[in-house]
Order: C-alpha cells, then structure tokens, then sequence
C-alpha cells in the first residue's frame, strides 16, 4: 500500500470539516496550521487543524507499518465578560458537533485512511492568539488517523 502523507491526511480532515453541514461547527472559521493571530470576521468560532505528531509501529506483517498521524483540532469560542455562560454553552455546543463530526468521519473518504478517533481533548480559556489580548474558551483535542504502509 502506498505511504499516505500527513499532509494528505491533515487535508483530508480539512475537507471534511469544511464540508460539515452541522451548526455550530459548520459555520465556524476554519484555519490550517498554527496561527498567530485570526479574525472571526461575524463567525462565532475558530477551529483551528494541524499535524501535532506522527508515530509508526510495526503492522506485524513483514515490512508493513501503521503509520499514525496525530492532528490538533483546536475549536475556540471569544469569551465574553457580560455573558460568559453563553460562550460556555457554545463551547459545549462545538465540542458535541465535533463528536458527530469524528463519528461520521472516521475513515475521511481518503484511500489508505481509516481508524480515525478522538485521543484526548483539554478545555482551557485564555489568550490563544499573539495578535490579540482576547480571551478564548477552547477545546483542544488530539485526533489520531491511521495508514498502512508497505
């Protein structure tokens, strides 16, 4: 079976967020890579996708190998100080729309891409970006897909 680049898989993921019909998620800002500084530009969130690591383990067939892309799936929601339950509640809103999202989505539709799950997930609210002192309540999950390689 031929490698399958983290690239391909980070896309394909990107893809298939961008694709989501589920709100809030499907209206949310979507960015690849790093970011240090985002506009929502009207949008409620940000969800930010990008390689967090790869690992390879032995598929115990000759020389095959499961190759294993870790991607950070960052979903950010701006605090706000006059009404911050109803930032929690669209935290709590995003992370669900997530969960239907990876459970729907766990081969990406790519050749060579399947075993896709959710590996962990931290909540946090702070000043995620560098450009801007504007407080996020956010989701950090690792998102953990699967290729094997001969």
């Amino acid at each position: 079976m031929a490698y399958v680049t983290a690239q391909t898989v980070v896309d394909g993921l990107i893809a298939a967020l961008t694709a989501w019909t589920g709100e809030p998620l499907a209206s949310a800002v979507m960015r690849r890579g790093p970011q240090h500084g985002a506009t929502l530009g009207g949008a409620s969130a940000l969800v930010l996708v990008g390689l967090r690591r790869l690992s390879e383990t032995g598929a115990g067939l000759g020389n095959q190998w499961w190759t294993e892309c870790e991607i950070a799936v960052s979903l950010l929601v701006p605090d706000d100080p006059e009404d911050p339950q109803a930032a929690e509640d669209l935290r709590f809103e995003l992370v669900e729309e997530f969960g239907k999202f990876m459970q729907a989505n766990r081969n990406l539709g790519t050749v060579g891409v399947h075993a896709g799950h959710i590996v962990s997930c931290d909540f946090f609210a702070e000043a995620f970006l560098g450009d801007t002192e504007q407080v996020f309540r956010g989701a950090d999950f690792t998102v953990a897909y699967k290729t094997l390689r001969s």
